[in-house]
């Protein structure tokens, strides 16, 4: 399949239907009554990528995502230099969503680059993470579900989190899963507030008011505490589950606890041999 038609799919469902993992509405659509022509929506280079940096070495954009009226154009640059093809970026780019694309520095951990949620400024959709040192890492590309990088505003209490509707990730730890699902679709993970405290919920993904459970994040032990199994609601039943072996930072607590199971002994056979006196 054209790898190109996968991501400006992908992009165009995100843009008219997302509704994923992170407590909130999709990405607000262009208006409909934009003075814009319509042939403008496909160009080489869009009004808001700086045309010069198409020159620009991979040092040059580097010192240049920091300037905040170029910092776009740089991150497009970097990823652009080094061969990647990330769903936020699609070939060709499409002015409605380069319009859509914000840089944010997340401090030691470098850049990530994606498609801004404008009802939510800590939220990025189909992320890229830039390395202090330009590196480009693509997170999570082998996703179903919509992936979003949630900021956090004090990383050292709460992490930064990369969500989809199966999966949590660590930011400081993107190759992982923090919290793996197995079932069933019918629910999925989200980020939630309470008091103006985080934490990962697991909602009904048809009704995303009802939470099943929560997921707390402990700083000082870095994992979440929360239920690796539980009962769904009566009107369902049946239960839920995530997988323990690929949920690195899930400590157990709560919900279904399954029994161990128990190995059999093994008689020892001595044979023939006497035993010892």
């Amino acid at each position: 399949m054209d790898g190109c038609w996968v991501r400006r799919t992908f992009v165009a469902l995100l843009m008219a239907t997302l509704v994923g993992g992170c407590d909130q509405k999709p990405p607000a659509q262009p208006s409909s009554n934009s003075s814009k022509p319509t042939d403008a929506a496909r160009v080489e280079t869009p009004p808001v990528i700086i045309p010069e940096s198409a020159d620009w070495s991979a040092e040059e954009a580097l010192v240049k995502l920091g300037d905040r009226d170029a910092a776009v154009s740089a991150a497009v640059r970097l990823v652009l230099l080094a061969g990647a093809e990330p769903v936020a970026l699609p070939d060709p780019l499409p002015l409605e969503v380069a319009e859509t694309l914000r840089v944010v520095n997340l401090g030691e951990a470098g850049w990530a680059l994606g498609i801004a949620d404008r009802l939510r400024v800590d939220r990025l959709w189909g992320p890229v993470l830039i390395g202090p040192d330009g590196a480009v890492m693509l997170v999570m590309e082998d996703s179903t579900d919509a992936v979003a990088l949630c900021i956090a505003k004090e990383p050292e209490v709460f992490p930064h989190l990369l969500i989809s509707r199966g999966e949590v990730r660590l930011l400081s730890k993107p190759e992982e899963s923090a919290l793996m699902l197995i079932g069933p679709p019918a629910v999925g993970f989200a980020l939630r507030h309470e008091r103006g405290i985080p934490y990962v919920a697991l909602v009904l993904w048809a009704d995303r008011e009802r939470e099943l459970t929560r997921y707390t994040w402990q700083p000082y032990e870095k994992v979440f505490y929360g239920p690796a199994m539980s009962a769904l609601p009566a009107d369902g039943g049946g239960v839920f589950e995530l997988d323990l072996e690929d949920s690195a930072a899930l400590e157990p607590v709560g919900g279904i606890i399954e029994e161990p199971k128990e190995t059999p002994e093994v008689p020892v056979d001595f044979g023939d041999e006497p035993l010892p006196a």
